[in-house]
C-alpha cells in the first residue's frame, strides 16, 4: 500500500502535530498529570 507524500500531505501532517504538541504542553502546564497512550 502504498501513498504520495504531496505538499498538502506534509503540511496537514505538520499542523496536527504542532497542534498535538500545544495541547500536551498546555495539559503539562496545567499541572494534570495525564498519561497518554498512543495506539499506533
Amino acid at each position: 500500500m502504498k501513498f504520495i507524500l504531496s505538499k498538502e500531505m506534509l503540511q496537514f501532517l505538520l499542523t496536527i502535530s504542532i497542534v498535538f504538541l500545544l495541547f500536551f504542553n498546555l495539559e503539562s502546564i496545567s499541572g494534570n498529570k495525564r498519561i497518554f497512550t498512543i495506539k499506533i
